[in-house]
């Protein structure tokens, strides 16, 4: 699919609840860059019904993913934080370990930078308590980043 769009299906399922229309429901959502272009999808898992992907079409715009792996914390860096700064701008994202029922998000952090082509610098506070910085990272690309 692309866009969020109506169901191809339609708004009701085939079968009825009571002999009344059942209408389609999501139970999840999660989003993550599935084909690695720098943009994030959404993959819905629904109730009664297949999963809906949905592609993003919007145009490609500057970003950066920044992968983490702990060393002195936990390995999935569940917990923590890492601050994107542009000049005045500061972007926070936080790794979680959980989303909604029963799904879960990338633990890849994006940051979409728009039409910006710089970054000053990465700032991560580790759940180890741990701070560690990056200057000047490229962008448009997965930055893997291990705890030192």
């Amino acid at each position: 699919m692309r866009g969020i769009e109506p169901p191809v299906g339609g708004p009701y399922l085939e079968e009825t609840i009571g002999g009344k229309p059942a209408a389609r429901s999501s139970r999840c959502a999660v989003t993550g860059d599935f084909d690695a272009d720098g943009r994030l999808e959404i993959v819905t898992n629904n109730f009664n019904d297949g999963p809906y992907y949905y592609v993003n079409g919007f145009p490609e715009r500057n970003y950066l993913a920044v992968k983490l792996t702990g060393t002195n914390s936990n390995r999935d860096a569940v917990g923590a934080i890492v601050r994107c700064y542009l000049g005045d701008v500061v972007l926070t994202r936080q790794v979680h370990a959980a989303g909604g029922y029963l799904s879960q998000s990338s633990k890849t952090l994006h940051f979409g930078l728009g039409d910006r082509n710089r970054i000053d610098r990465l700032i991560i506070r580790w759940p180890s308590g741990h701070t560690q910085t990056i200057e000047s990272p490229a962008i448009n690309r997965r930055l893997e980043v291990v705890e030192m």
